[in-house]
């Protein structure tokens, strides 16, 4: 039923304008995405992969067109959950570059999103060693870590301590190509831990001091109790 027909006829007119764009291009090859109309009247979603070649000595372009609308969709549902998400999801390249950040990544560390990406994870610990360890963990554990603690440097100088579990990210070929991971904010929990720990430290310096006072008075007890008897039995 397309055979025949203008391309443009089936586009919506929302983007029928950029499409005749880009198929006037210069360019030899092309990569994008437009929204579409089926025959029942639904919308849809294509990627379109042109590429200009010569047939019959006349220039002509040539173009697959394939539905991703399954695909998009559910692009943007995962884009919906790292919105909503209240920990961290990120992923780096094999030097520690930053490619990608969910927007609580933003919210947590405090810079914009283009400062985060193409940062370098190691500039964000406030021990530069808890990288490198986490880095080793990363590469003995069969590139798995799990709830790895270490403490961070916002964009304003304030420190928080976080969570972090990853993996290895691993390309077509099989070699590894980055890393991936979730990191939670644990401050609170570290701070809680940090009470509890004062806490026992007091009530052993407690009991100790009371173990200590006991232990004096009973021989200050004892001394006089001792002469006493001492006395009783001289006079007996």
């Amino acid at each position: 039923r397309v055979i025949g027909q203008d391309l443009l006829d089936l586009l919506t007119e929302t983007v029928r304008d950029a499409m005749a764009l880009n198929l006037a291009t210069t360019e030899p090859n092309r990569f994008y995405e437009v929204a579409g109309e089926r025959p029942d009247g639904t919308h849809c979603v294509v990627e379109v992969r042109s590429r200009e070649i010569i047939y019959q000595n006349l220039p002509t372009r040539v173009a697959t067109v394939r539905d991703i609308t399954d695909r998009k969709r559910i692009e943007d549902d995962l884009r919906s959950i790292l919105t909503n998400m209240q920990d961290i999801y990120y992923r780096t390249d094999t030097e520690g570059r930053i490619l990608f950040g969910s927007p609580s990544a933003v919210e947590l560390m405090q810079y914009t999103e283009e400062e985060l990406i193409g940062r370098n994870m190691a500039e964000l610990y406030v021990h530069p060693e808890d990288r490198q360890d986490f880095l080793r963990l990363l590469a003995e554990n069969g590139g798995k870590v799990r709830q790895y603690r270490s403490l961070l440097q916002r964009k304003d100088g304030s420190r928080v301590w976080v969570s972090t579990s990853a993996q290895y990210v691993y390309d077509a070929e099989g070699n590894v190509a980055g890393v991936e991971g979730t990191t939670r904010d644990i401050t609170h929990l570290i701070e809680a831990e940090e009470r509890l720990e004062r806490a026992k430290r007091l009530a052993e310096e407690a009991n100790r001091a009371k173990s200590e006072f006991l232990a004096m008075m009973s021989h200050e007890i004892r001394t006089p109790m001792n002469g006493i008897l001492t006395m009783a039995e001289l006079l007996a």
